[in-house]
């Protein structure tokens, strides 16, 4: 028998959303995050679909979804960087260092935990220092930032490449706490700078900032992360400034 209930994904629209995320942001890259099962709409098709569009970058939640991801982008020959954007357990560093998987900084015991691991296996390990600029969650506090980051930096067997925060408010474009947290993560990249502390790529927006807050896609920052944008999905407070496609249609049989 036939399902009575179908979900049909158009991976040609979900290309052509990422074209147009890609084309709002720009000069800034964009990384698609494709967490938990590609928000349960199936990571294999939706990370090949989006790889064959142009995307380079991807964010996940955790180990094991990046070995997926990594598993199923095996034919376009390692050219796609995974980041994991939540935290590391101390057990699975070791094995995210030898997969090659860009790797969240959230303190400074974490680092050398990456460090050693790095050194041990005779890799060098790619790190973004993950900042908590308000949100509450995780990450290193922003009164801790600075000196945390010239620690870091000292350390062997590690390209700090990046710094990135997260909005809990973004959906809402008239909140300023947003803007309070933006002005707070410029001025901390801004007082890195001035030690030669810099970095290549430079984050705070997901989709809802992509939106409503078009200054996080300008420099200081060099990219930003996409997620339920790509679906063509939208907070119910904000502007709708992206001209996405729903990417999903639901359908079933009337009893």
């Amino acid at each position: 028998m036939k399902r009575r209930v179908v979900v049909e994904i158009d991976l040609k629209a979900l290309g052509r959303n990422y074209r147009r995320i890609v084309a709002h942001v720009k000069p800034a890259k964009v990384l698609c995050v494709l967490k938990a099962n590609a928000y349960g709409l199936g990571v294999g098709d939706y990370a090949k679909a989006l790889a064959d569009a142009g995307c380079g970058m991807f964010g996940v939640a955790e180990p094991f979804e990046a070995l997926e991801l990594k598993r199923v982008l095996r034919p376009y020959g390692g050219k796609i960087d995974i980041q994991i954007l939540s935290s590391v357990l101390p057990d699975e560093i070791g094995e995210m260092v030898r997969a090659g998987v860009i790797l969240p900084i959230t303190d400074l015991a974490e680092a050398k935990l990456v460090s050693a691991a790095a050194v041990r296996l005779g890799r060098t390990a790619r790190v973004h220092f993950k900042l908590d600029t308000g949100m509450g969650r995780l990450g290193i506090l922003a009164k801790d930032a600075l000196a945390t980051i010239r620690e870091v930096k000292k350390l062997p067997a590690l390209d700090c490449e990046g710094v990135f925060s997260h909005f809990p408010m973004a959906y809402d474009p008239k909140d300023p706490f947003t803007k309070r947290q933006i002005a707070l993560f410029k001025r901390i990249v801004a007082d890195a700078a001035k030690e030669g502390l810099v970095f290549r790529k430079v984050h705070m927006a997901a989709s809802d900032a992509i939106n409503n807050f078009p200054e996080t896609a300008k420099k200081p920052f060099t990219m930003v992360r996409s997620g339920i944008n790509l679906h063509g999905s939208f907070d119910p407070y904000g502007r709708k400034a992206l001209k996405v496609e729903p990417v999903l249609t639901l359908k079933t049989r009337v009893a």
